[in-house]
């Protein structure tokens, strides 16, 4: 019976909500025949028309392509450099008020500043990505690893493990769950940004599709493009937790159900 219930609530119970979202909408876009809310059979028509594999290729695809390239590039240097800055303890204090300045400006106002510095071009909207995603793992780094159970240091110093195995084997793993955090974060505003980046004199990409069709009036085809957006957010959400799972499982982070 306890099997059964975990099953119900790991499958079931994340569904619950969309489905309340999505019969919501029904009732409200049928009283309400409102232009800006368009019914279901037309936002899916819309949807198999802008999303099918030439569209998939035209727009789809450059977009991926940059999120691919910029968050990659964004988490490795995060994590290279928040080791450093969290083992020197004078870059730390010379870095904090510039982590903190990019920290409180929002992301998506830095948009312009890179497109009218380096272009419009795909190069460009990966740095932005990049960016997005370095802030955001950098914090959670330095906080990881400067906040590390005193006990996991005892450890290392008696088993003498030091240098590069000490920062694998020790350091790293104990503030894997702080640096996840920070990539599962970072992979959400990786994916707002790669979306923002393609409202710039962009002809291609999800973004561009979306914002042309909302100015030509097409809300059909701009709520095609919201919900791609957001299917391709939950798809990715989806991938990092099933990447995770075998390190939150060793970690003792991760709870396994067992029933009779």
């Amino acid at each position: 019976m306890r099997r059964h219930t975990s099953w119900a609530i790991r499958f079931v119970a994340p569904l619950l909500m969309p489905v309340v979202l999505l019969g919501g909408y029904v009732l409200f876009a049928h009283w309400q025949s409102n232009l800006y809310f368009p019914s279901l059979p037309r936002i899916y028509s819309a949807f198999k028309t802008t999303w099918s594999p030439h569209g998939l290729r035209l727009n789809a695809w450059p977009s991926l392509s940059n999120l691919l390239l910029g968050y990659p590039a964004g988490l490795l240097s995060a994590v290279l450099l928040g080791i450093l800055v969290a083992r020197l303890r004078a870059l730390r204090v010379a870095s904090e008020p510039i982590i903190a300045f990019f920290l409180a400006l929002p992301s998506v106002a830095i948009v312009p500043i890179f497109i009218v510095l380096f272009g419009p071009g795909p190069g460009t909207k990966q740095l932005i990505i990049a960016q997005a995603v370095f802030f955001q793992v950098l914090v959670n780094v330095i906080d990881g690893l400067s906040t590390l159970d005193p006990t996991l240091a005892q450890s290392a110093d008696l088993f003498k493990i030091h240098g590069f195995r000490r920062l694998f084997l020790v350091d790293l793993p104990g503030a894997g769950s702080q640096i996840l955090a920070g990539a599962r974060a970072g992979l959400s505003l990786g994916v707002l940004v790669m979306i923002v980046s393609e409202l710039f004199n962009t002809r291609f990409g999800i973004g561009a599709v979306t914002l042309s069709a909302q100015s030509s009036f097409d809300f059909p085809t701009m709520w095609a493009g919201m919900v791609f957006t957001a299917i391709i957010g939950i798809g990715l959400n989806g991938l990092f937790s099933l990447a995770e799972r075998p390190y939150l499982r060793r970690a003792g982070l991760l709870q396994t159900t067992t029933g009779a």
